[in-house]
Parts: C-alpha cells; structure tokens; sequence
C-alpha cells in the first residue's frame, strides 16, 4: 500500500511540474507542491523579491527550495554553502561569516533562509552581504523565533532581536511576514493538498495544485502580516524580514556608553 501511495504521488508531482521538472532535480520537486514550509514560502520570497530583479543569491541551498524556485522565475540565480552540492549552477564554496566571492553590489537580491541563527559572526555575515548588494536591492531573511533545540543553532531569536541586529549592521526593515499565518498549522491542510491533485490525477490526468497551493500561500502571506499572539506557542514561529540598505546606523557604542556608564548624580 504504502509503495503504491509513493508511486501515485511520484506520478502527481511529475505532472504538476511537466516541463520545469528538466531544471529542477527530482529529489526537489516536494517543494513545489507541499505547504508548511515549501511552496507558500516561495510565495512569500517571491512576493519579495521583484521580477525586475536580475542577479540574486542563494546562501545556503539545502532542500533547493529558494535557489530553484527564483531560477525557474527567470532569475540569474547564484549561491554559495559549505561544501560542494551536485545539481546546482553557479554555486561556489564559502562561509559567509569570512567573505563572499563577489564584486561589490553585484547582487540585485540576497536570501538568507535560516541561515542566520546558525552564525557565531552574524553581524560581520550581513556586513559581507550588505557589501554585495545593490544600493537599490534587497535581502530577504528568514528566522526562526526561539528555537534553541536544534544544537547547530547558536542563535536564538526574536522578531524585534532581527530587527535591532539588522539595523546596526546597515539595514531597514521594510516588511515582515510572520508564520505561521494563522498561528498553528491546521491539521490535515498538507493531506487535503495532495488528496485533491490525487483524485484529480485519477480522473483528469492533471492535478489542482495551481488551485489549492496559490490559495493556501495567499493565506499565509496575508495572516503573516498581522499579529498573532498564537504563534508563540508554535514549534514553527519565525519570520520573513524585508530589508534594503539604510543610509546611517544606530550609535549602538553610545547607546551602551549612555545607558552604562554614565556618572551618576
């Protein structure tokens, strides 16, 4: 039973993706079709970065959600990990903690897709990357909130931690999206998703992800913009930042000096 669940399935997905399915390897396709942290993800992203947007990178590729979503969008899309992963072009080896191979302002768009709360040196990780961008391009950012379990992650975050760390390392944030959308998952969501594309496949030949998926990604990106005190009992709760080059800095050493060391009267 469960073999032919996989089989079907298979079938499902190399349908939806059709032609597109020859630039993104199949080990990857999932995120083109499952939500909870896949397809309505490439929404947000995509809903960040504009079209206009021609060279963009991808630090850290794992699962390849971003890096081939943006690629099959049209985009000239590089990236850079800790090691040498097959199927991806334009891919160098770097930490960005040290430097990023590239000239200055040569990207229209950075994503940096939990990547973040794994970085000892992350103020001197988005000065490389605020080097490389564009005066005019952004960097899109995405955080999980509070989540220490994960022993590679040596940060542990908060929305207005995000923020204050952005802005004295050259940045504003211009939006956020928060997730999950409605505070939790609903149950069952992910199963109706496939359960319909399934049924459509047996009876069709097609599948209703082009329906269920914008639906669902639409959901989350208008609910991520409000506040949800539920979110913060989510194992899931973090953020998509916004953010573009600012022209001045906090005085973050004056700040400490004048709240520390300031003689008392």
């Amino acid at each position: 039973m469960r073999h032919m669940v996989q089989k079907c399935y298979a079938r499902v997905k190399a349908t939806y993706m059709g032609e597109r399915g020859r630039d993104v390897p199949e080990q990857y396709w999932s995120q083109f079709v499952c939500y909870r942290g896949a397809s309505e993800v490439q929404y947000i992203c995509g809903t960040m970065i504009p079209r206009t947007a021609r060279r963009v990178l991808v630090i850290g590729v794992f699962g390849g959600r971003d890096y081939f979503f943006l690629k099959l969008r049209g985009h000239e899309v590089h990236a850079t990990e800790l090691a040498e992963v097959p199927g991806f072009d334009n891919l160098r080896v770097a930490n960005v903690e040290e430097g990023l191979p590239y000239a200055d302002g040569y990207f229209d768009a950075v994503v940096l897709s939990e990547v973040i709360e794994h970085l000892v040196d992350d103020g001197r990780a988005l000065g490389h990357i605020r080097r490389v961008l564009a005066d005019d391009g952004v960097l899109v950012l995405a955080v999980p909130f509070l989540h220490e379990a994960e022993v590679t992650h040596v940060r542990v975050h908060t929305r207005v931690s995000v923020e204050r760390l952005v802005a004295h390392c050259g940045f504003d944030v211009v939006d956020v999206c928060e997730r999950p959308g409605a505070g939790f998952y609903i149950p069952g969501v992910n199963l109706f998703n496939h359960a319909a594309s399934a049924i459509a496949y047996m009876v069709a030949g097609r599948t209703v992800y082009d329906w269920t998926l914008p639906l669902l990604a639409r959901f989350e990106r208008w609910a991520g913009g409000k506040r949800n005190p539920l979110r913060r009992i989510s194992p899931y709760w973090g953020a998509h930042f916004l953010c573009r080059k600012s022209s001045t800095t906090p005085d973050r050493i004056g700040q400490n000096r004048a709240a520390f060391c300031a003689r008392s009267t």
